[in-house]
Formats: structure tokens, sequence, C-alpha cells
């Protein structure tokens, strides 16, 4: 839980698995004028008779130790997508990606590797740091080299709730900046866990956004259970670039550099941090000068595209069917987008309930309806690459969509499927106010069924129904929740409820054989837009989609400006690229969500924006999040 139309009157060969080379468009057809609410409806399909045994067979498979997660840019991925085209191929699916084939392939930046150019030199200390004993580029850093004087900068934190800035009152324009990880100690909510203060990219975030040249981190004072361990260079399949050279460096050759420079110990240092004493000085005579050796590589990813033709008068118009088949792949616990307990050994996260339960659910779907009598509307499944990495997937198809979006009635969206709490437990719907008919539809299939559902309006989340939502079509979210599984190596198949995911699979079905059974129309309803841009949690939106995929230029590209929200009132149009955001550059969605998520409901911020050839300054007041 991450951004051409199909000429269905000529019959198109099932191509197997083999990947196109490129991908072309084919031209639209006549788009279907019929929509009256009185259109003949098509008939019932029997219940389908779903079986756990098959569902659960998918999800052994799918989060099985083989496919190692599912990270973008390996095999396991590979494997994961042959075998969801080996399952349309059986349903009897016809495939709708590139060039006639099941995939619609794409390129995305996909993790990094060192480089043997990587070095550290630092000047005006005795000894000479040693690669991987004394300094690790993190996985997270830029490529670019560097050269500066040195600054300690405490914990390298900017927090006024607790009046603490490591920052206060000092440049670091073109310095190399030194500070601790973590945070102060007595920080720690009950749980243990740090806060958000803490994190990586805060850190750099706070030192690129003071033109640091580099930032180095080194550990605090080790307890008697830890050592002085740097971190290992593993990026993951969702690493990001966070667009500072940043290393990891040993408390030996730290305490080289600040003891050089004329200050106390590393410890002493601690603990006036720790204590809220302001301890940030320039470290005399010490200067640092180095290559991070990271290279970033990308990888060519694939959505897969499977269409069941309608037969009746609206089977030019199209359900979405779809849910993620990636995952974290091996990663670190602990780190970035992995929630474990904190552990330097990389471990797979197998994803089961994220969202091999949810692409489980596609392909028994397509396989229930593809078996029962013909629908009026035309079917689309597909599943999704890179919803972990931001939405990518789903992003990339509505910016190419097989079909023209104007004719896509709704998606319905399967992520999180599989952890339904009890046997009669109902399952979470999001979305049931992203059109006016949506909440009485998901009422009716309530009834027929008997399976419960908890309705929810909101159609905004970090899920891949957002970018169609975004682009005017209305969507539906089935999801049993977040669980204390979430994001770890633990989220494995033995804690999939089948059962209990059957029972979500028959109220869809009844939901998506309605929405494809007749030709009702659906209103779209676009006011729970102005929750756009920002993940569920962030207290703060602008109402702005930002574009997680990128394209490589500076500034931020947007998908779409919810109607009605902050972006909109202030001025902003889809087209524009935003710039800055209070002074700050802003190159990615990463730098987005980090300035945004400092703010508060009710502030006015600065925004440059790129229109055409024009910079525009604008004024935006960001409203509450949930």
């Amino acid at each position: 839980m991450n951004r051409c139309h199909l000429a269905l009157c000529v019959a198109v060969a099932i191509t197997g698995c083999q990947r196109p080379n490129g991908a072309v468009s084919i031209a639209a057809g006549k788009p279907s004028t019929t929509r009256s609410a009185d259109a003949v409806v098509a008939t019932k399909p029997a219940p389908p008779q779903f079986s756990v045994d098959a569902y659960l067979d998918h999800v052994r498979y799918l989060a099985g130790d083989k496919l190692a997660g599912r990270g973008i840019g390996t095999d396991g991925i590979r494997l994961a997508e042959e075998y969801i085209v080996e399952r349309f191929q059986q349903a009897g699916l016809r495939p709708a990606g590139d060039e006639g084939h099941w995939f619609q392939m794409f390129r995305m930046h996909a993790g990094a590797t060192r480089t043997p150019e990587g070095r550290l030199a630092v000047h005006g200390v005795d000894s000479t740091p040693e690669p991987d004993r004394d300094y690790v580029p993190f996985a997270f850093s830029s490529s670019d080299p560097f050269a500066g004087d040195v600054i300690f900068c405490g914990y390298g934190i900017s927090n006024p709730q607790k009046q603490h800035d490591d920052y206060l009152g000092t440049d670091v324009t073109g310095k190399v900046v030194l500070v601790f990880r973590g945070e102060p100690p007595d920080w720690k909510p009950e749980d243990g866990h740090y806060t958000e203060f803490a994190d990586f990219q805060r850190k750099v975030n706070a030192a690129k956004h003071r033109g640091a040249a580099a930032i180095l981190m080194v550990n605090p004072a080790p307890t008697d259970a830890a050592t002085d361990e740097l971190t290992p260079f593993a990026p993951g399949p969702n690493t990001a670039n966070y667009g500072l050279p940043a290393f990891h460096v040993s408390r030996r050759l730290a305490e080289g550099m600040v003891t050089a420079g004329g200050a106390e110990t590393l410890d002493a240092l601690q603990k006036k941090v720790d204590a809220g004493q302001f301890a940030t000085l320039s470290l005399a005579g010490v200067h640092v000068e180095g290559v991070p050796g990271v290279q970033w590589k990308s990888s060519e990813v694939s959505n897969i595209i499977g269409v069941l033709p309608g037969t009746g008068p609206h089977a030019e118009e199209y359900v979405v069917v779809g849910g993620h088949h990636d995952h974290l792949g091996v990663c670190i616990p602990g780190r970035r987008y992995s929630l474990g307990p904190r552990d330097g050994t990389p471990q797979v996260h197998n994803g089961a309930d994220d969202n091999a339960s949810g692409t489980a659910g596609v392909l028994e779907l397509a396989a229930a309806l593809a078996a029962g009598p013909p629908l009026d509307r035309s079917l689309i499944f597909m599943t999704f690459t890179a919803e972990e990495s931001g939405l990518i997937g789903s992003e990339y198809y509505v910016a190419h969509p097989v079909v023209p979006l104007a004719r896509t009635v709704a998606m319905v969206n399967l992520d999180m499927i599989g952890r339904l709490p009890g046997p009669d437990a109902p399952v979470q719907v999001f979305g049931t106010q992203s059109a006016d008919e949506l909440g009485a539809f998901l009422d009716e299939s309530v009834q027929r069924t008997g399976i419960g559902a908890v309705p929810h309006g909101d159609a905004v989340g970090g899920s891949d129904q957002t970018p169609f939502y975004a682009k005017g079509v209305p969507v539906l979210h089935f999801y049993t929740g977040v669980n204390s599984d979430y994001h770890t190596p633990n989220d494995d198949t033995d804690r999939i409820n089948g059962p209990g995911a059957v029972r979500i699979l028959k109220l869809a079905c009844d939901v998506i054989t309605r929405l494809a059974g007749d030709g009702a129309a659906l209103t779209y309803n676009g006011a729970g837009t102005a929750r756009l841009g920002m993940r569920s949690g962030y207290k703060v939106v602008m109402g702005v989609l930002p574009d997680y995929v990128g394209d490589g230029r500076p500034g931020l590209s947007l998908v779409s400006v919810s109607e009605g929200g902050p972006a909109e009132t202030a001025g902003m149009e889809h087209s524009d690229r935003i710039l800055t955001i209070q002074g700050r550059p802003i190159d990615n969605v990463e730098d987005f969500m980090n300035v945004l998520s400092g703010g508060r409901p009710g502030d006015e911020i600065t925004v440059v924006v790129k229109r055409g050839d024009t910079e525009l300054t604008l004024k935006v007041v960001l409203a509450a999040g949930r």
C-alpha cells in the first residue's frame, strides 16, 4: 500500500509473457452516446463460487520466499508478473498492454550502486579515513562531488515544539555538516520508536535547504549492547535520492574532527545537546572533500493489463479492477519504507497482505467474472507496479490510459484485503462519495450478499485509486486496515485470513457486476479532491497531486490541482511546475512532502511556480488533512 483504445471488434491473439520492445498507441474508437438510467440490464450472473484454497494458492506463490518481496527491478517481481499473465490468460482475458501484449512498460529510478570513484578525504586530522571502516555513503546520497569546512550541528534538527534548533543563527552555506544520528533520548514516545525528527530524510533536507555542501552523520554514544557500526550500503528498490552528498562516518573519524577543530569530545557534545543546550560550532582547520560514489540506476517496470469485453450497448465504456503487485523486496527493517524493529540486516519483506492479497483478489475476480454471463460494459483487469515507490504505476497509467479516461466509468482497487479481523467483520470501503450513486450501490450489494461493509466517503489515500480519482474517475477501495505487521518482514502468508478475503471478493464482485452490468451513469463528485497531494496521516494539504514519477527537470510537475482546494484558490493551475516552497527548492515529491510536513492548517506559504516561461509567486493557505 504507491502512478490507446482497444479495438474490441478485432480478435486479439494471446501473446504469452513476451515483453514488447516499444509502445504504440491504438486509435480510439467512437465513444458510446447511450448513458440513460433505464438502459437494458444485462443478465444477472449467479453468485460466484470463490475458492479459499485457490485464493490462498495465489497468495502463497506471490508472497513466497522465491519471489523475495517483489522489489522493483528484481527477478522476484518478474516472476510475479509472469504468474499474473498466466492467470489472466487462463481466465480468457485479452491482452491490453503495449503493442497488443500484456505489459504496459516504462522506466523509473530504482536503487543505486557504489562506484570505485567514491572517496572521503579529511584535512586537518592526523589519520586517513578508510572506506567501510570510517565512512560509507548512505544509499540515499546524491552522487555530487563536494568540498567544504566542517561545522558540528548537534542532531541537525529544528523542532519548534521542543524549542530546539541546532541551526539557530548558524550559516552552513557551502559547509559540510556533522551531526549525530537519531534525536535526544527523552523525545521518544512511549512505544520506543523515534519521532519524525530523527528521520534521515528530514535531517538531509534540513541541511540541504540551508545550503550545506554535504552531511556526515555519526552514531551517538553506543549503549552496552551496541557498537559503533556503520550502516551498510544496501539500497532497496524504493530507495530515493535525497539530493545531497551524505555519509555515515565512524565515531573514530568524527572524534578526530571535533578534537582537531578545538571542540570537546563527542561524548561531551552529546551531553550538552541531550540536555537541551546549544552546542553547534565550526571546527577550525577541518576541511572535507569527497565523492559519494553512488550511481543511480533505472529499471524497466510494467503494469499488467487484460480486458474482458462487454457485449451490451455500453461495451465501449470500462470499469477498471486493479491492485498493485510490487512490494518492498529485500531491505533493512527500520529504514525508510520498512517499519520493522531496527535491524542492520537486510530481510525479505514478502508483502502477503500488502499486496499479494489484493493481487490474488484481482486474479480471482477476473476468473469469476470471465466465467459468468456477459456484462454490458467492458472490464479492464490490471495490476500496478511501483505503488510502494509512490503510486508510480497507476500514475503512469492515467497519463497513458489504454482507453480514454472519459470512458472509464469507475475504478475498483483491492489493496490489503487479507487481514479481516474476524469471521463476520465488515470490510472498509473508501470512495463511496466519489460518485453520488456509489453509496447506494454498495448498500444494495451489502443487502444482496449479507457481507458487511464500513463505507468511507474519502477517495484519497496512499493507494492506486488516488490517481484515477484525481482525473475525474469515481473509485472504490476495498481494504482491511493497517496491522502491526504492515511493512515488516512479518507480513507473511500465515497471517492471511483466506475465508475473510473470499467474503470481500463476493461483495466486490457484486458491486463490479452492478457497475458493469447496466448502463447506469455515475455522477462524479470531486468534493474530496481538496485533500489531494498528501498521503493519509499528514496534518495539512495543499490541494495538488504531485508527479511521483518525475521527468528529470528542475521543479515538481503536477498530475492535478483539485477543484476548490488551497492551491486552486491561490491561482495555481494544472500546467504549473512548483519550483520552491517557502524559498526551499522543490525538485521531487520527497522535497514537497518534507516541506509540507512541518506546516499547520491555516499557515500561509509562498510557492513559486513556473507557468510556461514565466515564474509566478503565489500565496497558498494550507488546509487541514486527516
